[in-house]
């Protein structure tokens, strides 16, 4: 495996291209996709909840100031049953940040279907995310953001 110099996601060297940025890998030939999605795991580690939304706030900027489309934060469940605290800060925080024109919008992993008006249009926007691996899997460990 290989990381990725742009976004830091691990990859398969011999792809060329980053599926997650779509940062072309030294030394190859290829050419972006158009893909530009990133995946992000804010619970890796246990964070405390300050920890996790200031990994989240962090990793919302550098998606937007890098040109990604679509961020994919795995957050988890939380072990109660009932969501856990990161899960509903990420909820609470992407709902303000949308009011406030910041994202275009987000869709929580449980919405992530083909169903979904959200989802819908995002897919109209972005067809090659009919394909993504949580699409109509209701995953409520992650949330999906729009640019």
């Amino acid at each position: 495996m290989y990381k990725c110099k742009m976004c830091g996601n691990e990859i398969t060297i011999n792809t060329g291209v980053c599926p997650y940025c779509n940062h072309i890998i030294a030394g190859t030939n290829q050419k972006p996709h158009g893909k530009r999605v990133k995946t992000v795991n804010i619970k890796q580690n246990l964070p405390t909840s300050e920890e996790a939304s200031f990994k989240l706030k962090t990793e919302i900027d550098i998606a937007k100031s890098r040109g990604i489309k679509v961020l994919k934060i795995i957050h988890g469940y939380g072990s109660t049953g009932e969501g856990g605290v990161i899960r509903k800060m990420v909820h609470q925080y992407l709902k303000k940040i949308e009011a406030a024109n910041k994202i275009h919008c987000f869709i929580p992993g449980e919405s992530f279907t083909a169903n979904n008006e959200k989802c819908r249009q995002s897919v109209n926007k972005y067809s090659w995310l009919k394909n993504d691996s949580d699409m109509n899997k209701k995953n409520k460990g992650i949330t999906v953001v729009i640019f």
